[in-house]
């Protein structure tokens, strides 16, 4: 069935042989990176050479899926392997990573008391005691036919609802993955602090998009809707969070600042 004279071995060691962007533009990362990647896998057991496929080949597989967002059938014609093949060692892969988590994400530790917004916004209590914002950010997905339903955004595409929670050291302190994109983002926030870890230090909040805040754990009101209710009002208060967040993420990164 697979006949094409050009293989996905063949594929990967031209472009990890080639000009260093074609690495960096099909597989997200530098040659060298992704050997590394691949060396490291390796050694854990993750994955190996075996006689029809590289553990670079697998490796450039799973990349490709979440990197691109192939599908898997799309997949196997581009490296010219079986579904079975090409889904089994995604898996293999995806199990393996996961594996690395806690040596390799240096996670924020819950009881983080940075800097909070009144440090920061001196003319207005909108954002006092804040050490953050919460908001929902909709990320494409392929899903079976089943979960179509689950998953249809109110723009009509399929996506899943992943909620985000930063603070103003610019750095993510929590996320929760898997909810289908007609899931409201309140209704993500408030599984998140009923089934999860999240938590909020106390005397700090989150600010969250809908003009509300997490405090202590729970969800409460920051001021009546008739004060800050307006979508216009809104949005300011979304912006000026959006610049503060841009302002400290350029004071703690000089040497990356856009001229």
């Amino acid at each position: 069935m697979y006949n094409r004279s050009y293989s996905g071995h063949q594929y990967i060691h031209d472009l990890l042989e080639g000009h260093p962007d074609r690495a960096a533009d099909n597989l997200r990362m530098s040659a060298p990176t992704f050997l590394r990647l691949r060396d490291l896998l390796i050694s854990r057991g993750v994955i190996e050479n075996s006689h029809n496929i590289t553990a670079a080949e697998q490796l450039a597989i799973f990349l490709r899926v979440i990197t691109h967002s192939c599908s898997m059938r799309s997949i196997t014609e581009f490296f010219q392997h079986s579904l079975e093949t090409t889904s089994r060692y995604f898996n293999l892969i995806l199990d393996g990573l996961f594996g690395l988590e806690r040596e390799y994400l240096n996670l924020p530790n819950v009881e983080y008391t940075g800097e909070s917004s009144s440090n920061v916004v001196t003319a207005s209590n909108i954002f006092k005691d804040a050490i953050g914002a919460i908001d929902g950010t909709h990320i494409p997905a392929i899903i079976p036919s089943t979960m179509h339903e689950r998953f249809i955004n109110r723009k009509g595409s399929m996506s899943q609802n992943v909620m985000m929670a930063v603070g103003f050291d610019s750095m993510i302190h929590f996320v929760v993955a898997g909810w289908g994109g007609s899931a409201a983002d309140s209704t993500v926030l408030r599984w998140a602090l009923e089934n999860t870890d999240f938590f909020v230090p106390n005397g700090n909040a989150y600010m969250e998009q809908d003009d509300e805040r997490i405090q202590s754990g729970r969800l409460t009101s920051t001021v009546s809707n008739t004060t800050i209710g307006d979508s216009v009002r809104g949005e300011m208060i979304r912006g000026r969070l959006a610049d503060i967040l841009w302002q400290q993420w350029n004071r703690n990164n000089p040497e990356q600042r856009m001229k």
